[in-house]
């Protein structure tokens, strides 16, 4: 007869092993996801989504403090640090900091700019009120740490500005015990952008992302370099450092470059450092970070939007999980089971937020699409009364000014403006192009939130919460949205207000304020990026970035809610009022009339020959087209002669280019020239209804390289054509032998004017001199 005594003893065994207490424990990673304006919690193992975080507007870095029990997470676009609690993903404090920021190895105070600004604000690190501030003298910070006592080095870089761009090739260095903050600089390789401490906090490192090379820097401030890839991105080590990883990708490379080097960094006079292996990887590698135990190390793919999982010895790839839009940074946690089962929970702000979006929901009957009439009142600057010999105090003299729009909203988020004036301006998916009646357009990576006040009352509550958030797939970097696990009641003149995206009364970040005694919504404020120094001792000059539209709301027939007046504000000053008429609900419009792809429709393809060129420089695939020189206009609306080839292969062209890779909505032609210019080919495609098939073969063809743009085009009458600088191909059909030969001849020949030539770029770089 068996023992009862060891059954039970094996039962109790079996029971302890398959608790959640005895169970492997979770890796989970956060992501910012700027596009989607949200940090997600994944689960690395399993590809699980456990939740996700929405903090504030493009989040860009991620900081856990010491005491591993908060993340801070900061937003380029909303200008914000939001403070999280880790055990329960509640916002505890918003503060007012693009960053980057830092703890002090302590923890006990936390220190941030706000890119560009050279502000520097202290904060307590356990209360997170404000306790220091210093004007500096170093603008355009893009990461720090501290190194030594008290003393915090600064690496500058500015990854944004498309014309004038300032290169920095040093990090500086202050101490915070110096109430004059006088920094001290050091010499390193171009564009410092990441700044790490070796493993026995003896070397600062610098990863120089517009050079080749890592920097070494001793405690003396003597330097030694590390010459690797293109890019260097992030710096990693492995077996308590004697190893070290370095990511390295170039915008525009389909490939990124893994390095790993075995290292000694307490051989003197300097670290002994050799190239051991090398592994190239699919797609641009960001930012990495060591895995528990140090065999895998992970690494975000920006452009591929995946996370990619490598073992830390034979840098193999072993697995990746997708992740969302624009993912910018991460951190790694490991977690135990119970721990990320609880993560896993609706937060109280998120359980709050959808009561009242069901209660907003519930006053009104859904619809799929709503069309009507937009008649705006404003009031403007009458310069024909002004006789100029007022007081300065007098109020200037102004005029009424009237003008209407059809608008109409196809659910969930496709909006079409119709101007008096012939103009048109589509919006979806956080995008917009606006097309001028003489058939110029310009695309821009915002939509406004006012459609969601139409749009809510047919979407499901958790859509809802998406749309006002801005997480919808596909969005760009710089998507307009609301932090809305942040809500709070409010009381302000004797009424009471649901307050979603605002910690206090007076924050500069998108909100929606919902009245919390009939449940509609009252207003919407809306925050444009602004990317310049802000003095926080004087009044802030020039537009602060904000607009509000207050909503009165009204029953029409068929049980439906819709706003009927709508009073415009910028930053605090009433600027005019719409009122809505001619309303019409559930037409269902066609869906190209939305689609940006086809630009609405509203263009059409226009046939031009190509005027060849009478001389041709070289032989090659394709067209030879005459030059039409490079200078620079302003914008896409820019007035400037038509060019000689549809689409075009030189001649006007922004200053600005667009990014290399795939694009979803079409790119004006002013910015096309410029990536020409710029040793760029094009591939676009032009179908009258939708082709996936062929987006899909195009893309795969145009991956193979670097320096290729692959986007939509439907102004052109063949189904695809090929571009470079003073050439042009078309095809009726996919061939991949042809864009494969088109592309090798022409990508990544530069085609700027020499220095003395007649061209706005010559003439910039004379003035530079």
């Amino acid at each position: 007869m068996r023992n009862p005594g060891a059954l039970a003893l094996g039962v109790l065994w079996l029971s302890l092993s398959s608790s959640p207490a005895m169970a492997k424990p979770a890796t989970l990673a956060y992501i910012a996801n700027a596009g989607n304006n949200h940090v997600q919690i994944l689960d690395v193992e399993t590809g699980q989504t456990v939740n996700k975080l929405y903090t504030g507007a493009a989040p860009w870095r991620l900081i856990e403090s010491p005491d591993e029990k908060r993340l801070l997470v900061q937003h380029w676009y909303s200008e914000t640090t939001a403070v999280v609690n880790l055990a329960t993903n509640e916002i505890e404090a918003v503060l007012p900091t693009r960053g980057p920021g830092v703890f002090t190895p302590k923890g006990d105070k936390f220190w941030s700019y706000s890119w560009p600004g050279s502000f520097l604000q202290g904060y307590d690190g356990k209360t997170f009120k404000a306790t220091d501030q210093r004007q500096t003298e170093d603008r355009s910070v893009y990461d720090l740490l501290f190194w030594g006592k008290d003393r915090l080095y600064l690496g500058q870089y500015d990854p944004i500005s498309k014309v004038g761009r300032q290169v920095f090739d040093f990090v500086m260095a202050a101490k915070l015990d110096d109430p004059k903050h006088v920094s001290s600089s050091v010499k390193t390789g171009t564009s410092p952008a990441k700044l790490v401490l070796d493993p026995t906090g003896e070397f600062l490192l610098t990863a120089n992302v517009d050079d080749r090379d890592v920097t070494m820097i001793n405690t003396n401030g003597a330097t030694a370099r590390v010459t690797l890839g293109a890019g260097p991105r992030d710096i990693l080590f492995t077996q308590g450092g004697k190893r070290m990883i370095v990511i390295c990708w170039k915008p525009g490379a389909r490939r990124s470059e893994v390095f790993t080097l075995s290292s000694n960094f307490k051989a003197r006079p300097w670290p002994e450092v050799k190239a051991d292996k090398t592994a190239e990887v699919e797609g641009g590698l960001v930012a990495a970070a060591v895995g528990p135990g140090g065999r895998v190390f992970y690494a975000l793919d920006r452009p591929g939007k995946r996370l990619v999982t490598l073992d830390a010895e034979t840098l193999k790839e072993l697995s990746s999980v997708p992740v969302g839009d624009e993912p910018t940074t991460f951190v790694i946690r490991q977690v135990s089971q119970r721990e990320r089962n609880r993560l896993a929970r609706k937060t109280e702000a998120r359980t709050r937020l959808e009561a009242v979006i069901a209660t907003m929901k519930s006053h009104g009957a859904p619809y799929a699409d709503v069309a009507f009439t937009e008649t705006m009142t404003s009031e403007v600057p009458d310069e024909a009364k002004a006789d100029g010999k007022g007081e300065a105090e007098a109020k200037p003299a102004t005029k009424t000014v009237t003008s209407t729009l059809k608008t109409t909203i196809n659910l969930p988020d496709s909006v079409r403006h119709e101007f008096a004036d012939g103009g048109v301006r589509l919006a979806q998916g956080g995008r917009a192009i606006s097309i001028s009646r003489d058939g110029r357009f310009q695309n821009t990576p915002r939509q406004d939130l006012v459609y969601l006040l139409y749009a809510l009352y047919g979407l499901p509550t958790e859509e809802v919460v998406r749309h006002l958030a801005g997480d919808v797939p596909g969005s760009p970097y710089l998507r307009n949205g609301i932090a809305v696990d942040i809500v709070r009641t409010v009381e302000e003149e004797g009424h009471r207000y649901h307050a979603i995206g605002a910690m206090g009364s007076h924050e500069t970040v998108s909100q929606l304020w919902v009245s919390a005694e009939t449940g509609f919504p009252v207003s919407v404020v809306e925050q444009f990026p602004v990317m310049r120094p802000k003095n926080p001792h004087a009044q802030d000059e020039g537009f602060r970035g904000l607009t509000e539209t207050r909503v009165t709301y009204q029953k029409v027939d068929g049980g439906y809610v819709i706003p009927v007046k709508l009073s415009r504000y910028l930053d605090g000053k009433e600027v005019g009022w719409v009122g809505v008429s001619d309303i019409r609900f559930n037409q269902h419009p066609p869906a190209e009339r939305f689609d940006l792809a086809r630009l609405g429709g509203v263009l059409k393809a226009v046939p031009k020959k190509a005027e060849p060129a009478k001389v041709s420089a070289h032989e090659g695939p394709g067209l030879a087209v005459a030059s039409q020189g490079n200078e620079h206009v302003g914008t896409p609306f820019d007035e400037h002669g038509p060019y000689n080839s549809n689409p075009p292969t030189s001649g006007p062209h922004t200053a600005y280019l667009t990014e290399w890779g795939v694009h979803a909505i079409p790119i004006p032609p002013e910015t096309q020239v410029h990536n020409l210019e710029d040793g760029g080919v094009l591939v676009q495609y032009s179908c009258p209804t939708p082709c996936p098939d062929l987006v899909k073969q195009l893309e795969a063809a145009a991956t193979k390289h670097d320096r290729v743009v692959v986007a939509p085009y439907p102004l052109v009458e063949s189904r695809i054509v090929l571009t470079a600088w003073e050439r042009i191909e078309t095809l009726n059909e996919f061939d991949d032998h042809r864009i494969g030969a088109f592309i090798e001849a022409y990508a990544g020949k530069d085609h700027h004017p020499a220095k003395g030539e007649g061209s706005s770029d010559a003439s910039r770089e004379k003035e530079q001199e």
